[in-house]
């Protein structure tokens, strides 16, 4: 991992001016990365939370029906503990996506 800011001037060097890119990242010291964008110069065009619910509806519920069908348990081992994991904590695995276009 190379953190957020470094990744975000590594990746922005590739990007066209007026181009467009959607960052997808835990929800997490949000205001900073807004800071980062404007320092970078990409306008946030707009931005949507995805919360604990909507990880355990439309991922993790499924994941875990899934896993329960197959009986090996070793095969999905990593799986099984990430969904312990999201039970402990699910406020945890709160994320966002950015919607930025790089500006002139």
């Amino acid at each position: 991992m190379i953190g957020f800011e470094k990744g975000l001037s590594v990746l922005i060097k590739y990007l066209k001016h007026n181009g467009y890119i959607i960052i997808h990242d835990e929800l997490d010291n949000d205001a900073g990365k807004k800071n980062m964008f404007e320092k970078y110069n990409l306008e946030l065009l707009n931005s949507f939370e995805l919360d604990e619910n909507v990880w355990w509806n439309d991922y993790f519920c499924c994941l875990e029906k899934s896993i329960k069908h197959k009986n090996n348990d070793l095969l999905f081992e990593k799986e099984i503990n990430e969904i312990i994991e999201f039970k402990k904590n699910s406020k945890k695995f709160r994320s966002i996506y950015y919607i930025l276009q790089k500006q002139i």
